[in-house]
Protein backbone atom coordinates (compact mmCIF):
# COMPACT_ATOMS: atom_id res chain seq x y z
CA UNK A 1 0.00 0.00 0.00
CA UNK A 2 1.36 3.64 -1.02
CA UNK A 3 2.23 5.73 2.06
CA UNK A 4 0.80 8.58 2.50
CA UNK A 5 3.91 10.60 2.22
CA UNK A 6 4.24 8.90 -1.31
CA UNK A 7 0.11 9.65 -2.22
CA UNK A 8 1.20 13.49 -1.43
CA UNK A 9 4.19 13.46 -3.25
CA UNK A 10 2.37 11.71 -5.84
CA UNK A 11 -0.58 14.64 -5.66
CA UNK A 12 1.76 17.00 -6.26
CA UNK A 13 3.20 15.97 -9.44
CA UNK A 14 0.05 16.31 -11.02
CA UNK A 15 -1.27 19.12 -9.12
CA UNK A 16 -3.79 21.70 -10.64
CA UNK A 17 -2.47 25.21 -11.59
CA UNK A 18 -1.87 27.15 -8.17
CA UNK A 19 -4.04 29.94 -7.66
CA UNK A 20 -3.97 32.40 -4.95
CA UNK A 21 -5.91 32.27 -1.55
CA UNK A 22 -7.21 35.43 -0.72
CA UNK A 23 -7.71 36.63 2.83
CA UNK A 24 -10.65 38.98 3.66
CA UNK A 25 -11.22 41.05 6.95
CA UNK A 26 -14.41 41.75 8.32
CA UNK A 27 -15.60 45.22 9.19
CA UNK A 28 -18.94 46.83 10.36
CA UNK A 29 -20.29 49.73 9.08
CA UNK A 30 -21.60 51.19 12.46
CA UNK A 31 -17.80 50.47 13.86
CA UNK A 32 -16.75 53.28 11.58
CA UNK A 33 -20.02 55.01 12.07
CA UNK A 34 -20.83 55.33 8.37
CA UNK A 35 -18.07 57.81 8.13
CA UNK A 36 -16.13 57.86 5.18
CA UNK A 37 -13.12 59.29 6.55
CA UNK A 38 -12.92 56.53 9.07
CA UNK A 39 -13.95 54.20 6.82
CA UNK A 40 -11.06 54.86 4.36
CA UNK A 41 -8.76 54.53 7.76
CA UNK A 42 -10.13 51.24 7.95
CA UNK A 43 -9.64 50.06 4.39
CA UNK A 44 -5.87 51.33 4.51
CA UNK A 45 -5.33 49.41 7.68
CA UNK A 46 -6.79 46.62 5.81
CA UNK A 47 -4.83 46.58 2.72
CA UNK A 48 -1.53 47.05 4.92
CA UNK A 49 -2.30 43.60 6.47
CA UNK A 50 -1.92 42.02 3.13
CA UNK A 51 -5.76 41.68 3.14
CA UNK A 52 -7.43 41.88 -0.70
CA UNK A 53 -10.83 41.51 0.52
CA UNK A 54 -13.48 43.17 3.10
CA UNK A 55 -16.49 41.59 4.49
CA UNK A 56 -18.92 43.63 5.25
CA UNK A 57 -22.93 44.09 6.26
CA UNK A 58 -25.02 46.20 3.77
CA UNK A 59 -27.65 46.52 6.42
CA UNK A 60 -31.08 45.90 4.95
CA UNK A 61 -32.32 47.86 7.80
CA UNK A 62 -30.36 50.83 6.84
CA UNK A 63 -31.28 51.04 3.24
CA UNK A 64 -34.84 50.87 3.84
CA UNK A 65 -35.75 51.01 7.69
CA UNK A 66 -39.34 52.75 7.08
CA UNK A 67 -40.79 50.91 4.51
CA UNK A 68 -40.50 48.52 1.55
CA UNK A 69 -40.72 51.82 -0.74
CA UNK A 70 -38.52 54.10 0.82
CA UNK A 71 -35.02 54.33 0.85
CA UNK A 72 -32.25 55.78 2.44
CA UNK A 73 -30.40 57.90 0.29
CA UNK A 74 -27.69 58.64 2.83
CA UNK A 75 -26.81 54.64 3.20
CA UNK A 76 -26.62 54.23 -0.23
CA UNK A 77 -24.11 56.73 -0.99
CA UNK A 78 -22.39 56.06 1.97
CA UNK A 79 -21.74 52.57 0.40
CA UNK A 80 -21.18 54.05 -3.42
CA UNK A 81 -18.42 55.73 -1.76
CA UNK A 82 -17.53 52.85 0.59
CA UNK A 83 -17.06 50.18 -2.77
CA UNK A 84 -15.08 53.18 -5.16
CA UNK A 85 -12.57 54.07 -1.85
CA UNK A 86 -12.31 50.21 -1.63
CA UNK A 87 -11.43 49.55 -4.87
CA UNK A 88 -9.17 52.54 -5.02
CA UNK A 89 -6.88 50.70 -2.15
CA UNK A 90 -7.13 47.53 -4.38
CA UNK A 91 -9.57 45.59 -1.81
CA UNK A 92 -12.98 43.80 -3.20
CA UNK A 93 -15.97 43.26 -1.32
CA UNK A 94 -17.99 40.54 0.25
CA UNK A 95 -21.59 42.16 0.69
CA UNK A 96 -23.35 40.20 3.26
CA UNK A 97 -27.54 40.92 2.62
CA UNK A 98 -28.25 40.49 6.13
CA UNK A 99 -30.06 42.46 9.30
CA UNK A 100 -33.56 43.32 8.44
CA UNK A 101 -35.56 46.21 9.22
CA UNK A 102 -38.28 46.14 11.94
CA UNK A 103 -41.31 46.35 9.39
CA UNK A 104 -39.78 42.96 7.66
CA UNK A 105 -39.62 40.98 11.00
CA UNK A 106 -43.14 41.89 11.46
CA UNK A 107 -44.26 40.52 7.96
CA UNK A 108 -42.28 37.48 9.00
CA UNK A 109 -43.61 37.21 12.60
CA UNK A 110 -47.40 37.47 11.18
CA UNK A 111 -46.39 34.94 9.67
CA UNK A 112 -46.43 36.69 6.27
CA UNK A 113 -43.37 34.27 4.95
CA UNK A 114 -44.25 35.22 1.30
CA UNK A 115 -44.34 38.91 1.72
CA UNK A 116 -41.00 38.93 3.90
CA UNK A 117 -39.10 36.90 1.11
CA UNK A 118 -40.78 38.78 -1.64
CA UNK A 119 -39.55 41.98 0.46
CA UNK A 120 -36.04 40.43 0.88
CA UNK A 121 -35.96 39.26 -2.67
CA UNK A 122 -36.36 43.15 -3.86
CA UNK A 123 -33.88 44.62 -1.43
CA UNK A 124 -30.92 42.04 -3.12
CA UNK A 125 -32.29 42.88 -6.29
CA UNK A 126 -31.54 46.69 -5.38
CA UNK A 127 -27.68 45.73 -4.02
CA UNK A 128 -27.49 44.11 -7.26
CA UNK A 129 -28.22 46.75 -9.26
CA UNK A 130 -26.25 49.33 -7.33
CA UNK A 131 -23.54 47.85 -6.55
CA UNK A 132 -23.43 43.53 -7.46
CA UNK A 133 -21.48 44.58 -10.69
CA UNK A 134 -18.37 46.10 -8.38
CA UNK A 135 -18.46 43.55 -5.41
CA UNK A 136 -16.40 40.32 -5.77
CA UNK A 137 -18.55 37.78 -3.99
CA UNK A 138 -22.37 38.20 -2.10
CA UNK A 139 -23.13 36.38 0.99
CA UNK A 140 -26.86 35.86 1.44
CA UNK A 141 -27.84 35.94 5.05
CA UNK A 142 -25.51 35.05 7.76
CA UNK A 143 -25.05 32.27 10.02
CA UNK A 144 -28.52 30.98 9.37
CA UNK A 145 -28.32 28.13 11.92
CA UNK A 146 -26.64 30.56 15.00
CA UNK A 147 -29.71 30.36 17.76
CA UNK A 148 -30.33 34.13 17.86
CA UNK A 149 -31.37 33.93 14.33
CA UNK A 150 -35.12 34.25 14.05
CA UNK A 151 -35.78 32.48 10.31
CA UNK A 152 -37.01 28.98 11.06
CA UNK A 153 -35.05 26.29 10.00
CA UNK A 154 -37.69 25.20 7.12
CA UNK A 155 -37.24 29.01 5.89
CA UNK A 156 -34.08 28.77 5.35
CA UNK A 157 -34.14 27.15 1.23
CA UNK A 158 -35.77 29.76 0.32
CA UNK A 159 -34.14 32.55 2.13
CA UNK A 160 -31.44 31.58 0.46
CA UNK A 161 -32.93 31.66 -3.17
CA UNK A 162 -34.66 34.64 -2.98
CA UNK A 163 -31.77 36.49 -2.48
CA UNK A 164 -30.40 34.50 -5.19
CA UNK A 165 -32.91 35.39 -7.50
CA UNK A 166 -32.95 39.34 -6.51
CA UNK A 167 -28.92 39.87 -7.41
CA UNK A 168 -29.34 37.80 -10.40
CA UNK A 169 -31.71 40.94 -11.82
CA UNK A 170 -28.95 43.01 -12.03
CA UNK A 171 -25.97 40.52 -12.09
CA UNK A 172 -26.11 37.41 -14.65
CA UNK A 173 -23.92 34.65 -12.56
CA UNK A 174 -22.83 36.59 -9.24
CA UNK A 175 -20.96 34.79 -6.92
CA UNK A 176 -22.87 33.82 -4.36
CA UNK A 177 -22.41 31.95 -1.21
CA UNK A 178 -23.84 31.12 2.41
CA UNK A 179 -22.51 30.62 5.50
CA UNK A 180 -22.80 28.55 8.44
CA UNK A 181 -21.96 28.74 12.24
CA UNK A 182 -19.87 25.80 12.64
CA UNK A 183 -19.16 26.40 16.33
CA UNK A 184 -19.75 24.44 19.80
CA UNK A 185 -23.37 23.64 20.39
CA UNK A 186 -24.10 24.27 16.30
CA UNK A 187 -21.59 22.12 15.05
CA UNK A 188 -24.12 19.00 15.19
CA UNK A 189 -27.09 20.74 13.27
CA UNK A 190 -25.47 22.49 10.25
CA UNK A 191 -24.46 19.76 7.93
CA UNK A 192 -27.80 17.95 8.18
CA UNK A 193 -29.18 21.05 7.47
CA UNK A 194 -27.04 22.32 4.61
CA UNK A 195 -27.82 19.28 2.79
CA UNK A 196 -31.54 19.70 3.11
CA UNK A 197 -31.12 23.37 2.20
CA UNK A 198 -29.50 22.53 -1.25
CA UNK A 199 -31.24 19.56 -2.11
CA UNK A 200 -34.60 21.84 -1.96
CA UNK A 201 -32.75 25.11 -3.65
CA UNK A 202 -32.13 22.09 -6.68
CA UNK A 203 -34.77 20.64 -6.83
CA UNK A 204 -36.58 24.59 -6.88
CA UNK A 205 -34.15 26.51 -9.15
CA UNK A 206 -31.19 24.54 -10.88
CA UNK A 207 -29.87 27.57 -12.07
CA UNK A 208 -29.36 29.36 -9.01
CA UNK A 209 -25.65 30.56 -9.02
CA UNK A 210 -25.46 30.19 -4.71
CA UNK A 211 -21.81 27.70 -5.76
CA UNK A 212 -19.82 28.17 -2.84
CA UNK A 213 -20.29 26.54 1.14
CA UNK A 214 -18.94 29.26 3.83
CA UNK A 215 -18.14 28.36 7.24
CA UNK A 216 -17.33 30.29 10.69
CA UNK A 217 -15.31 28.40 13.02
CA UNK A 218 -13.48 30.23 16.20
CA UNK A 219 -11.36 27.77 17.96
CA UNK A 220 -10.37 28.33 21.81
CA UNK A 221 -12.85 30.61 21.62
CA UNK A 222 -16.25 29.79 20.70
CA UNK A 223 -15.07 25.86 20.44
CA UNK A 224 -12.82 23.51 21.34
CA UNK A 225 -9.11 24.25 20.62
CA UNK A 226 -7.59 22.88 17.64
CA UNK A 227 -6.02 19.98 18.94
CA UNK A 228 -9.27 18.63 20.54
CA UNK A 229 -10.84 18.87 16.99
CA UNK A 230 -11.28 22.85 16.61
CA UNK A 231 -11.06 22.67 12.54
CA UNK A 232 -12.75 19.81 12.39
CA UNK A 233 -15.50 21.66 10.90
CA UNK A 234 -13.70 21.95 7.87
CA UNK A 235 -13.10 18.19 6.87
CA UNK A 236 -16.83 17.56 7.40
CA UNK A 237 -17.17 20.55 4.68
CA UNK A 238 -14.52 18.92 2.42
CA UNK A 239 -16.18 15.74 2.73
CA UNK A 240 -19.40 17.02 1.51
CA UNK A 241 -18.19 19.05 -1.18
CA UNK A 242 -16.23 16.19 -2.61
CA UNK A 243 -19.05 13.52 -2.63
CA UNK A 244 -20.94 13.01 -5.41
CA UNK A 245 -24.14 12.26 -3.97
CA UNK A 246 -24.09 15.57 -1.85
CA UNK A 247 -26.03 18.15 -3.50
CA UNK A 248 -22.92 20.97 -2.97
CA UNK A 249 -21.12 18.61 -5.05
CA UNK A 250 -17.77 20.41 -6.57
CA UNK A 251 -19.26 24.10 -4.73
CA UNK A 252 -16.64 26.07 -3.64
CA UNK A 253 -15.44 26.33 0.03
CA UNK A 254 -14.94 29.96 2.15
CA UNK A 255 -14.17 30.29 5.68
CA UNK A 256 -15.74 33.22 6.56
CA UNK A 257 -15.17 34.72 10.05
CA UNK A 258 -12.33 32.92 12.44
CA UNK A 259 -10.58 34.93 15.30
CA UNK A 260 -9.60 34.56 18.63
CA UNK A 261 -11.23 37.06 21.67
CA UNK A 262 -8.72 38.73 24.23
CA UNK A 263 -9.62 38.23 27.78
CA UNK A 264 -11.43 40.54 29.32
CA UNK A 265 -11.29 42.27 32.87
CA UNK A 266 -9.31 42.61 34.93
CA UNK A 267 -6.60 44.78 33.19
CA UNK A 268 -3.79 42.91 34.02
CA UNK A 269 -4.96 39.72 31.69
CA UNK A 270 -6.15 41.77 29.35
CA UNK A 271 -2.39 42.96 28.54
CA UNK A 272 -1.47 39.94 29.40
CA UNK A 273 -4.30 38.00 26.54
CA UNK A 274 -3.02 40.34 23.46
CA UNK A 275 -0.02 38.18 23.54
CA UNK A 276 -1.94 35.23 23.69
CA UNK A 277 -4.12 36.40 20.88
CA UNK A 278 -1.08 36.77 18.68
CA UNK A 279 0.18 33.76 19.74
CA UNK A 280 -2.46 32.21 18.87
CA UNK A 281 -2.70 33.23 14.85
CA UNK A 282 0.77 32.76 15.01
CA UNK A 283 -0.12 28.98 15.45
CA UNK A 284 -3.31 28.45 14.44
CA UNK A 285 -3.00 30.10 10.64
CA UNK A 286 -0.39 28.26 9.60
CA UNK A 287 -2.36 24.81 10.64
CA UNK A 288 -5.30 25.94 8.63
CA UNK A 289 -3.25 26.74 5.53
CA UNK A 290 -2.26 23.30 5.56
CA UNK A 291 -5.68 22.06 5.76
CA UNK A 292 -6.34 24.35 2.98
CA UNK A 293 -3.56 23.29 0.96
CA UNK A 294 -4.61 19.60 1.83
CA UNK A 295 -8.38 20.28 0.28
CA UNK A 296 -6.77 21.61 -2.74
CA UNK A 297 -4.99 18.76 -3.57
CA UNK A 298 -7.58 16.70 -2.73
CA UNK A 299 -10.37 18.27 -4.20
CA UNK A 300 -11.11 17.65 -8.03
CA UNK A 301 -13.71 20.08 -8.71
CA UNK A 302 -13.76 23.03 -5.74
CA UNK A 303 -11.27 25.59 -4.61
CA UNK A 304 -10.82 27.45 -1.31
CA UNK A 305 -11.59 31.41 -1.94
CA UNK A 306 -10.75 33.00 1.31
CA UNK A 307 -9.91 33.45 4.49
CA UNK A 308 -11.73 35.74 6.84
CA UNK A 309 -10.56 37.53 10.30
CA UNK A 310 -12.85 38.53 12.64
CA UNK A 311 -12.80 41.45 13.45
CA UNK A 312 -11.09 44.51 12.46
CA UNK A 313 -11.96 47.05 15.70
CA UNK A 314 -12.56 45.99 19.28
CA UNK A 315 -15.65 46.70 20.34
CA UNK A 316 -14.35 47.89 23.90
CA UNK A 317 -11.20 47.89 25.54
CA UNK A 318 -10.77 46.19 28.74
CA UNK A 319 -14.48 47.29 30.25
CA UNK A 320 -16.84 44.94 29.01
CA UNK A 321 -16.93 41.20 30.44
CA UNK A 322 -18.13 40.10 26.80
CA UNK A 323 -15.89 38.10 24.74
CA UNK A 324 -17.53 39.61 21.47
CA UNK A 325 -16.10 43.10 22.27
CA UNK A 326 -12.39 41.53 21.91
CA UNK A 327 -12.01 39.83 18.61
CA UNK A 328 -10.54 43.10 17.06
CA UNK A 329 -7.03 43.92 15.65
CA UNK A 330 -6.94 47.28 16.51
CA UNK A 331 -7.86 48.41 19.83
CA UNK A 332 -11.51 50.60 19.96
CA UNK A 333 -10.01 53.66 19.36
CA UNK A 334 -9.39 52.44 15.46
CA UNK A 335 -5.46 53.94 15.27
CA UNK A 336 -3.88 51.37 17.95
CA UNK A 337 -2.63 47.75 16.68
CA UNK A 338 -2.43 44.92 18.70
CA UNK A 339 -0.07 42.22 18.38
CA UNK A 340 -1.53 40.01 16.63
CA UNK A 341 -1.54 42.29 13.54
CA UNK A 342 2.58 41.79 13.10
CA UNK A 343 1.70 38.20 13.24
CA UNK A 344 -1.20 38.07 11.11
CA UNK A 345 0.68 40.31 8.57
CA UNK A 346 3.66 38.01 8.24
CA UNK A 347 1.67 35.00 7.84
CA UNK A 348 -0.55 36.55 5.09
CA UNK A 349 2.54 37.54 3.60
CA UNK A 350 4.18 33.98 3.78
CA UNK A 351 1.09 32.60 2.17
CA UNK A 352 1.17 34.57 -1.35
CA UNK A 353 4.39 32.22 -1.87
CA UNK A 354 2.65 28.95 -1.34
CA UNK A 355 1.01 27.01 -3.72
CA UNK A 356 -2.61 25.66 -3.86
CA UNK A 357 -3.37 23.35 -6.51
Amino acid sequence: MMKGRHRLALALCFARPSLSLEWAVCLHASDVRHDRALTVRALQQIARLGATLVRTDFDWADFQPEGAHAWSNATVRYFEEYVADAGALGVQLVMILSHPPQWAWDLYASADVDGFLAAYEAYAAKMGALYGARVKYVQYWNEPNNLNDQIAAADRWRLFLAADRGVRQAVAAPRGMVNYDADSIYRLGWLPQLREAFARIGAAEPQHTIRTIALDVYPSTWSLPSSLGGWRPLAALHRALADPSHPCYGFDAALTETGYSQFFSPASWFRRSQQWQAEWFSRELPQLLRIIQQFHLQQAKSRYLFVGLYELYDKESSKTIDPEAYFGLYLSDMRTEKLAVSAIRSVINSSTAMEFA
